[in-house]
């Protein structure tokens, strides 16, 4: 990485950095196909200008931090389908190049010496430039982007896919307030953070017209949390939190799932409250893709019947 920074003020840093890394090639073990045995690295190289300041703001101490960067994603790896004959594996190819780019903004602004406010909001934009994606030989014919039958041996178009699990908006707001109590009983500070999440697409390697459900709806939860430290005057911390306060449901996978003879395409994050890092991990699935099952309305979430 080499970058530089220079203060224009005391209080107002900017600078630029370029940093490049990579992740190293493997071998496909499974591979059914002796051209897909080994792929190669992928190499992501980065610029990045920014700034960090802490001003006062209506004589309130604030913090401003702002980014803008770029991302040279190219030799992108990304699994997918090998087959030879009857004998079908997945296999990691390296399939092309994209570009990611954003912006980065996050303030905390201290009304008193007991109150902080902080708010952050990102902007990612990401996409391929070149996505070649091979069709096994002994498949059928796959639609590329151009709406274009590709048949087996040859590389589909798949340039236009969205980029996997991306969110063009992710924000957030926290609040942290430090109760007045005398130093012997300790510090005790109480906060809550609401984040949300934009929409985002799932498949790697399919058309969205060829994908249902493949976009993930945006969603926004609530945690809350009350940290005491130094308890009663000891070395002691402690912490009680709430995750999901308000019992937000939300799809995080479109992932096939099979419970027993059932199958199931989405997976839900459960709608439970967890409180003092009590998780109770219940996975749901949706009626309306869950095959054979179609007792309960289409409105609500069920409960996976085990078989």
């Amino acid at each position: 990485m080499i970058g530089a920074d220079y203060k224009f003020l005391p209080d107002l840093l900017g600078y630029f950095h370029i940093s490049k890394g990579y992740k190293a090639g493997g071998f496909n073990a499974l591979s059914v196909n002796p051209e897909t045995l080994t792929f190669e690295s992928e190499f992501n190289k980065t610029y990045e200008l920014g700034m960090k300041s802490d001003l006062s703001v209506a004589n309130m101490p604030t913090r401003i931090n702002l980014a803008v960067y770029r991302s040279d994603y190219t030799n992108i790896q990304r699994q997918a389908r090998c087959q030879r004959h009857r004998r079908v594996r997945a296999a990691i190819f390296n399939a092309g190049s994209a570009t990611i780019q954003g912006v980065e903004l996050e303030t905390t602004v201290r009304p008193t010496d007991r109150l902080d406010l902080a708010v952050s909001y990102s902007y990612t934009d990401a996409y391929y430039d070149k996505f070649l994606l091979p069709v096994p030989a002994a498949a059928a014919s796959a639609i590329d982007c151009t709406g274009a039958l590709i048949g087996g041996g040859h590389s589909a178009n798949m340039t236009c896919i969205p980029f996997a699990y991306v969110a063009k908006n992710q924000a957030s707001v926290s609040a942290h307030y430090r109760l007045p109590l005398p130093q012997s009983i300790g510090d005790i500070i109480t906060g809550g953070r609401f984040s949300y999440l934009g929409r985002q697409y799932t498949s790697p390697t399919g058309l969205p017209s060829q994908v249902p459900f493949g976009y993930l709806s945006p969603y926004g939860i609530a945690n809350f949390t009350v940290d005491w430290k130094g308890i009663m005057g000891s070395s002691v911390d402690g912490q009680f939190f709430i995750n999901n306060a308000f019992n937000k449901l939300y799809r995080i996978s479109d992932a096939a799932i099979r419970f027993g003879s059932l199958r199931c395409r989405n997976l839900w994050r459960p709608d439970d409250v967890r409180i003092s890092g009590q998780v109770p991990l219940r996975w749901l699935c949706q009626e309306l893709v869950c095959q054979g099952w179609s007792a309960l309305p289409k409105s609500a979430p069920v409960d996976c019947p085990m078989h």
